[in-house]
């Protein structure tokens, strides 16, 4: 135990004499040089942009589903008729009755 206490002891000691780490000037005018040469973007531009291509994947995807749904589905009035032997049972009581 003593010995970690010892090790914790030295390192302590050896931050004692440091410092924030600071860019001379020179670096950031260099910096901002190499850099001045890039265009700048306009936010507008690119919130169009992902606008526009959320509008295409939202409509490929919808056409997709037609697609899908044209093809396996039969005529609205088949639908309907398999909705209603699915569901409607003759025996079925709307009401409470008492025997």
């Amino acid at each position: 135990m003593k010995n970690i206490e010892n090790e914790i002891e030295e390192t302590l000691k050896s931050l004692e004499g440091l410092q924030r780490a600071t860019a001379s000037d020179d670096f950031r005018h260099g910096v901002m040089q190499r850099t001045s040469f890039l265009p700048q973007r306009n936010p507008w531009l690119n919130r169009l942009r992902l606008g526009i291509a959320a509008m295409l994947i939202l409509g490929l995807t919808n056409i997709i589903a037609l697609f899908a749904l044209t093809s396996t589905t039969t005529s609205p009035t088949d639908l309907s008729s398999e909705i209603i032997e699915e569901f409607y049972d003759s025996t079925a009581y709307f009401f409470e009755t008492t025997e």
